[in-house]
């Protein structure tokens, strides 16, 4: 009979258990899950309100618009043309949460 040995059990007891893949897998995919239902709700809030300020300024929009279709003032036609592209960069900033402008290579 083999004599035993407290020192082995001892360095057994201290080894690091194996990995588990599918474990791991599975709390990747429940953290990716939520992640993307969270990601989903904000979206669609933002949406809502998107909807409502656009159903909000949709009579100021028409007046600007006949405004600018109609060939009246020149000058009203080339600040609100900026002012545009500016609020769209605004919303794009605010539903990104980033602004990346991406130069092109220059060598």
């Amino acid at each position: 009979m083999r004599e035993h040995d407290p020192l082995q059990d001892f360095f057994r007891a201290g080894d690091v258990p194996a990995r588990d893949p599918g474990f791991r897998l599975a709390v990747m995919a429940d953290v990716a899950r939520r992640r993307f239902r969270r990601e989903l709700a904000e979206r669609l809030g933002q949406g809502l309100v998107v909807c409502l300020l656009v159903l909000i300024m949709a009579p100021v929009a028409g007046d600007v618009l006949e405004t600018l279709f109609r060939g009246g003032e020149s000058r009203f036609a080339l600040l609100t043309l900026p002012l545009a592209l500016g609020v769209a960069l605004i919303g794009h900033f605010w539903l990104n949460g980033r602004l990346r402008v991406r130069l092109p290579n220059l060598r």
